[in-house]
């Protein structure tokens, strides 16, 4: 599930980063909150 939310709010992180100049910056937060939302999934698994 949390996948899927990432997924999601990557693509739109990159459209809104496209718009606003900042595709470094949101490229760095998507990454960043997938890596903190895949540690929490395992952190669930187990």
């Amino acid at each position: 599930m949390f996948s899927i939310v990432c997924i999601f709010l990557a693509s739109f992180w990159y459209k809104q980063a496209y718009k606003n100049n900042l595709v470094r910056f949101e490229k760095l937060v998507a990454e960043h909150s997938c890596t903190g939302w895949s540690s929490i999934e395992r952190r669930l698994s187990t």
